[in-house]
């Protein structure tokens, strides 16, 4: 399978990191989040309290959106 580039978006996206206090990361199950968030990180390094901060945030909204999904599907109710 051939892997897309990201380069650019993570260009944008560094940009937008650092101009704003505050990010709202959100698109549907699978399309690859914490796939960018890793390789943005990996590309521009964050300071590590920042970065595990920031990680263990995304997963807890990530959680929470999973959730929303799953009952607003009715799977496992």
């Amino acid at each position: 399978m051939e892997t897309i580039s990201i380069d650019r978006n993570i260009l944008v996206f560094k940009k937008v990191f650092e101009a704003e206090s505050r990010i709202i990361f959100s698109t549907k199950f699978g399309d690859g989040k914490s796939y960018f968030l890793k390789k943005f990180m990996e590309s521009y390094p964050v300071p590590i309290a920042i970065q595990q901060m920031s990680v263990r945030r995304c997963k807890e909204f990530l959680d929470i959106d999973i959730d929303a999904s799953l009952r607003e599907k009715k799977v496992g109710c």
